[in-house]
């Protein structure tokens, strides 16, 4: 059989990059109203560059705001004499620095050095938030978590086969078609409470709809694991394999390599954990096209022994793959 009513070429653009960001566009949207409803973690989610040079624009700004009115009574500001000298004083006002060459001396002046001492306060406060928030952020860790490069098909692997119905909890594992791909830890500290969630973005010619499904996986030989590793979890750095059977339940039983080439879909995999050094948690993203699959592939191995009786894990063969 084939793909039935969802049948169309991949598309262009992956909705999650190799980098791990999502590639989607909002429209209907007003982006004053987005970015004003959360302008921190608008702000926070900014480069490094950028949030450097918008902290350099907003000091100063603020230090020619209040040289400006420091100018309006520049007779009673001691030795000053032009408008940078009034902006060398808002530059030690804000800064608390207070070389004392340059001092106000009437009210209307102190007034103002104590409003700019005020705002002063605050957005050092803010912006060493910032600072620390961005520098302490784990989503980093997330490009310490590497897929491999493909997913392959074949029908050597050995997953499970219920004895009775499909959700059958005991039968054995055989040989059959199934789908997998590669997760593993590059850092030498282990990651806790890991979770992997299988998504399959498809589109439905007949509807013109993207459906979303959560595909079943199977994990060190145990299956019925659907949603989380709650049954046991990742001992990550070892690498391991993530295999989707090709049953009734998956959207790509019974389909072929010409099949499934036809299809507008993208594989998502989600990986969650926590860092036991910082116990922050974190997600990396991956995603597959109908041309990174190899049929009739599987993976090499990836673990050997060293001369010391050591495990030794080739990353170098994460991607790697030979025919079957």
């Amino acid at each position: 059989p084939g793909p039935s009513n969802m049948h169309l070429k991949a598309p262009p653009v992956r909705l999650v990059s190799r980098s791990g960001h999502l590639n989607d566009e909002k429209h209907g949207l007003s982006w004053w109203k987005v970015y004003t409803a959360d302008g921190y973690h608008f702000i926070l989610n900014l480069s490094w560059l950028k949030l450097l040079t918008v902290s350099l624009i907003y000091y100063t700004t603020i230090n020619i705001i209040f040289a400006l009115l420091y100018y309006v009574d520049i007779e009673h500001i001691e030795n000053a004499v032009h408008y940078y000298d009034t902006f060398y004083l808002a530059v030690e006002t804000m800064s608390t620095v207070g070389f004392g060459t340059i001092y106000p001396t009437s009210l209307y002046l102190h007034f103002i050095v104590f409003i700019q001492s005020f705002i002063a306060l605050i957005s050092d406060g803010v912006v060493v938030a910032l600072i620390f928030s961005k520098a302490s952020r784990p989503s980093r860790l997330r490009h310490t978590v590497r897929f491999s490069e493909c997913a392959v098909v074949n029908n050597e692997e050995m997953v499970f086969h219920p004895s009775g119905n499909i959700e059958e909890m005991y039968g054995s594992y055989k040989p059959g078609p199934s789908l997998s791909f590669r997760i593993v830890n590059m850092r030498k500290r282990q990651i806790c409470c890991t979770t992997v969630n299988l998504i399959l973005m498809m589109k439905d010619v007949e509807t013109n709809k993207y459906l979303l499904h959560e595909l079943s996986y199977e994990i060190n030989r145990q299956h019925n694991r659907t949603r989380d590793m709650s049954f046991s979890q990742l001992l990550l750095p070892l690498p391991w394999t993530v295999y989707h059977k090709f049953d009734e339940n998956s959207p790509f039983y019974n389909l072929t390599e010409e099949d499934i080439s036809q299809l507008d879909f993208e594989l998502i995999v989600v990986f969650e954990g926590i860092d036991e050094l910082t116990s922050n948690s974190f997600q990396s993203r991956w995603s597959y096209l109908h041309d990174e699959i190899k049929w009739d592939h599987k993976f090499r191995n990836m673990i050997s022994r060293t001369k010391n009786g050591e495990l030794d894990i080739l990353f170098q063969n994460l991607s790697s793959t030979i025919a079957c």
